[in-house]
């Protein structure tokens, strides 16, 4: 197995979050798992290389070239690939990936995590994704994502597409005990009310609610459309909004 640890490249951070990682590594390697991760010397990426190094296992190191210029990449990787870009640096670190764990870690970290996170949504992958919380790192996060399923930017199925560990065994138990879980992001279209449900000779005019606003918005102001398009629709979409909106120009 292929575990791809996203992580810091900083060395200013509490060392806890360095020694858990150089540990994390190094149990990485006594399990019989290769590593994959960002190639940097420095930070948790580099701690979890020299863990993984330390006992003797297989690192794969995945680097923009420019890095190498800084001089920030660790020279003891197993494998060594060098990408023109970032973009393709994370790609191929994505696809080498049988399973992602998500360390302590700045904006390179969070944009990782979310874009691994994303692809899963849409079934791109039904790889894990767990994140490491050392020492509650990620609470104020995973708190955001519970107010975005709150305010209904997200459903509560897609906190089901990652899981949480506080300590390196729940990290390892859940690895090794994973059962896939996919989410279909577009199964309201499925059901009645969804813009795929039946369609009438009306409906099929339109591909969007917003084009079918512009349709409207001729004899509507913007408050009245506003109003109009919030309101609960039938299997006959945009026919029962187009009927909606008669209603709404009558009784005003």
């Amino acid at each position: 197995m292929n575990i791809c640890v996203f992580g810091s490249s900083s060395e200013q951070i509490d060392k806890i979050y360095l020694e858990s990682a150089e540990h994390l590594g190094k149990k990485i390697a006594e399990k019989g798992y290769n590593l994959v991760f960002g190639a940097g010397k420095y930070g948790v990426m580099g701690a979890s290389a020299r863990g993984a190094y330390s006992a003797g296992g297989y690192t794969i190191g995945v680097t923009p070239d420019f890095f190498i210029d800084v001089g920030v990449v660790f020279d003891k990787c197993s494998e060594l690939i060098v990408t023109d870009t970032m973009r393709e640096r994370k790609g191929i670190m994505e696809d080498k990936a049988d399973a992602f764990v998500i360390c302590a870690g700045g904006m390179g970290t969070f944009e990782e995590f979310f874009e691994v996170l994303t692809l899963k949504q849409l079934n791109r992958h039904t790889k894990p994704i767990i994140i490491y919380n050392v020492k509650g790192y990620y609470n104020s996060m995973l708190a955001m994502l519970d107010n975005a399923v709150s305010e209904k930017f997200m459903t509560n199925a897609c906190n089901r597409l990652y899981t949480i560990a506080d300590t390196e065994e729940e990290v390892f138990n859940q690895l090794e005990n994973y059962v896939p879980f996919s989410y279909d992001k577009y199964e309201f279209l499925k059901k009645d009310g969804g813009h795929n449900a039946d369609q009438c000779e009306f409906c099929a005019n339109f591909v969007s609610d917003d084009e079918f606003g512009d349709y409207c918005n001729i004899n509507l102001d913007e408050d009245e459309m506003a109003r109009f398009l919030t309101r609960s629709t039938d299997t006959c979409h945009y026919f029962q909004l187009y009927d909606e909106y008669k209603i709404v120009r009558k009784q005003n």
